[in-house]
């Protein structure tokens, strides 16, 4: 008898390896050859331009973030998710915690449309429980508001934020 995959759980999972994989190979430091010139200084003409890493907010602003980042770099994200979540009952600890504590797993922001606005989606599951507890946050380009929908094993569906209907059907 074959188990059921649990879809959520596997694509967190080949995500996580798939981005790791590249920053394993950039732990060592990388050295362009150039020559020395008569006097000794380095010519920096001759060296060899390395690749360039893009950020996601260098590319487009709106995806290939990560949460843990944003919420560690973004005062306004951080304001407004606490504002949402902040002694609010009914809210999982391991989402309560995602502002003080990155013990979640957590894909590569998307930049999406809802109501032709723009608008970025982070998804996200509880560590070790992704196959029952996920979160997904949708927030403004500015980070003044998001909408979020948690699933839970034991408190089943929770919208927060208001969601508008475009914005629930883009969860």
């Amino acid at each position: 008898m074959t188990r059921p995959v649990n879809l959520f759980a596997a694509s967190m999972l080949a995500s996580t390896l798939w981005l790791a994989a590249p920053l394993c190979a950039l732990s060592e430091p990388v050295e362009s050859p150039q020559t020395e010139a008569a006097n000794g200084e380095v010519d920096p003409s001759d060296s060899v331009p390395g690749p360039k890493t893009i950020s996601g907010d260098e590319a487009n602003p709106l995806q290939g973030r990560f949460l843990p980042q944003v919420l560690k770099t973004s005062k306004v994200h951080t304001k407004t998710l606490l504002k949402l979540i902040g002694g609010r009952p009914g809210i999982p600890p391991w989402v309560r915690g995602m502002v003080t504590r990155d013990l979640y797993v957590a894909l590569a922001s998307e930049r999406i449309e809802v109501s032709g606005k723009p608008m970025e989606r982070f998804e996200a599951c509880e560590a070790g429980r992704c196959d029952t507890n996920r979160i997904t946050l949708l927030f403004s380009p500015d980070g003044r508001h998001v909408a979020v929908r948690i699933l839970d094993q034991r408190l089943g569906e929770v919208l927060l934020g208001d969601p508008s209907p475009e914005e629930k059907l883009a969860f």
